[in-house]
């Protein structure tokens, strides 16, 4: 909590205070990480308007907005998880943000298969005091060097 603390305010930001729901999708856009990147991001959302149909049936009430942290500088990367009450995400590594959570906040990670092992997200969730809900995500398609896209279920 002091880490995420320190960050917030050395960018002049503040947890959530507003009694709004929030519901943040996060989706990966392709892009080149670095030199040996072929451009192509593994565990996107294959059909995005699917996934905020299903959401907004299963969070009723929620405003439900969906970032892609490739297109965003990093400031406002915390500053949108900040003002988060759920975050929905495929289990990747921009679920470190999960440390800019307000304490009330809920992590909902979908796990393709063969990821369901990989708890550090949730570990890390429940360091800061969060809750995380772990569900299964159905591969949609498969893409050249085993990267796929996914279904949210």
């Amino acid at each position: 909590h002091q880490f995420r603390d320190f960050v917030l305010e050395r960018h002049g930001l503040s947890l959530k205070q507003t009694d709004t729901k929030q519901l943040t999708l996060l989706q990966r856009s392709d892009h080149s990480a670095h030199p040996r990147s072929d451009g192509v991001t593994d565990r996107k959302i294959h059909d995005i308007d699917k996934a905020q149909e299903l959401l907004a049936e299963q969070y009723a009430g929620y405003t439900i907005t969906t970032v892609s942290f490739e297109d965003m500088p990093y400031r406002e990367q915390p500053a949108v998880i900040s003002q988060t009450d759920v975050l929905v995400t495929v289990h990747g590594a921009g679920n470190v943000h999960v440390i800019f959570l307000p304490s009330h906040a809920t992590l909902v990670e979908y796990y393709p298969p063969g990821f369901s092992g990989r708890v550090r997200f949730k570990y890390l969730a429940e360091c800061m005091g969060l809750r995380h809900v772990q569900k299964h995500a159905r591969i949609a398609s498969k893409l050249p060097e085993q990267k796929i896209t996914v279904h949210l279920t």
